[in-house]
């Protein structure tokens, strides 16, 4: 899941494919920059709201008074948090099914990705299985 400085390249590339300037796709390891991305935005965000909601349910409890100006913000950034949340489900299941996707979408439903598949979307050379699993488990 670490970022490399090949997947600003590759997201660049996605983006052109996606509006269209571009037929070029690039294959990706175990995970595209996309999921990457994702998975950082959902970190980063997790971590605000529950910042943020810590205070609101102090305050809520009344264990603990803070200020008017303080209050506001947190809710503002709770309410912002959840808004991405919504925001990030909803851009999931929309790529998660569009027509380019349907090879991984099925590959999550039966848990075997097609060998047509994957040399289409993914660069074995980028790929790299695990080798403290069993190799039923990789």
């Amino acid at each position: 899941m670490w970022v490399e400085a090949r997947d600003w390249r590759d997201l660049k590339l996605t983006v052109k494919n996606f509006v269209g300037r571009t037929c070029e796709y690039p294959t990706f390891g175990k995970y595209d920059p996309w999921q990457k991305l994702n998975h950082a935005l959902l970190t980063l965000i997790s971590t605000l709201v529950i910042f943020s909601g810590i205070f609101l349910v102090l305050s809520a409890q009344v264990w603990a008074t803070f200020s008017h100006n303080w209050m506001r913000n947190m809710r503002l950034l709770h309410d912002v948090g959840a808004f991405s949340f919504l925001a990030i489900i909803l851009g999931h299941i929309y790529f998660g099914i569009i027509r380019v996707n349907w090879p991984q979408l099925v590959a999550m439903i039966t848990g075997r990705l097609s060998s047509s598949a994957f040399n289409r979307y993914h660069d074995t050379s980028r790929w790299q299985p695990r080798p403290d699993l069993p190799e039923r488990q990789r």
